[in-house]
């Protein structure tokens, strides 16, 4: 599944979405950052280049907050409130509002709140991600299942009602088992 999901971006496409939920408009800007075009060209080498969309598979904490600070210009308390008022209308700019009166405005407290902001939804997207990977599986399996035309019932019906066939797969793993692993490796 490691190598099908590298193979269609799956967790830089569910980091995009991510992203775009809680940066909403800020998106761009936070993409064109150049720290994070640095962080995404070392990631994905030359694509990164072409393709302003294509990200990293992970982005910490520390360098969202930081990048969110330098977009929003969080020098002072009145550039950051004047930056976040100047969004457009949404999610995203909501958030960030209340990240903000939480902070009551100081730069260095709406770091904290926006950390802990970011550590909350990456939480709850892993979560996703784990379950719409487990689709994945199944359907990954159900095709593979299908192409080897494998009928796991029989399969499971033959072994459990054979004593024969579970003698024979005992000996089969036995005898791969002291082949492979080295049980009494010399000290």
């Amino acid at each position: 599944m490691e190598v099908i999901a590298a193979a269609l971006s799956l967790r830089a496409k569910h980091l995009r979405y991510t992203l775009e939920n809680m940066l909403g408009e800020k998106m761009d800007d936070f993409v064109r950052h150049p720290l994070f075009r640095q962080l995404s060209f070392a990631t994905s080498h030359r694509r990164a280049r072409t393709s302003l969309y294509h990200l990293p598979g992970h982005v910490n904490k520390d360098t969202f907050v930081t990048i969110v600070q330098d977009i929003l210009d969080c020098g002072d308390k009145e550039a950051l409130q004047a930056r976040i008022q100047g969004m457009v209308e949404g999610e995203p700019k909501r958030m960030l509002q209340f990240i903000l009166r939480q902070s009551g405005g100081d730069p260095a407290v709406f770091k904290a709140h926006a950390e802990r902001w970011f550590d909350d939804v990456m939480d709850r997207a892993g979560d996703w991600y784990k379950r719409n990977l487990k689709w994945w599986l199944f359907g990954v399996g159900l095709v593979l299942a299908a192409i080897f035309n494998a009928d796991t019932i029989q399969i499971y019906q033959t072994i459990s009602s054979s004593a024969t066939v579970q003698t024979m797969l005992v000996d089969m793993a036995s005898n791969y088992a002291e082949k492979r692993i080295p049980w009494s490796a010399p000290i």
